[in-house]
């Protein structure tokens, strides 16, 4: 699922290129019983959000309604 992509105006590399990736990370970050579910929280993600990454209080707002169900 993890892509690596090139920002075409710096060059700078992104690590999470889709809204799953993202909240995979989170996931893994929180450590257990988010981290052995970490798959199934970035599908839910990318089925109610589409797979767009996002940033700042959007990406707060998703993080809230994807682990509030664990």
């Amino acid at each position: 699922m993890s892509r690596i992509l090139r920002n075409r105006i710096t060059g700078e590399l992104f690590r999470h290129s889709t809204l799953g990736d993202q909240v995979s990370a989170e996931a893994r970050r929180r450590g257990e019983p988010w981290a052995a579910n970490a798959a199934t929280y970035a599908r839910r993600a990318e089925a109610w959000y589409g797979s767009r990454p996002c940033r700042g209080d959007d990406l707060c707002v998703v993080f809230d309604e994807v682990f509030r169900e664990a």
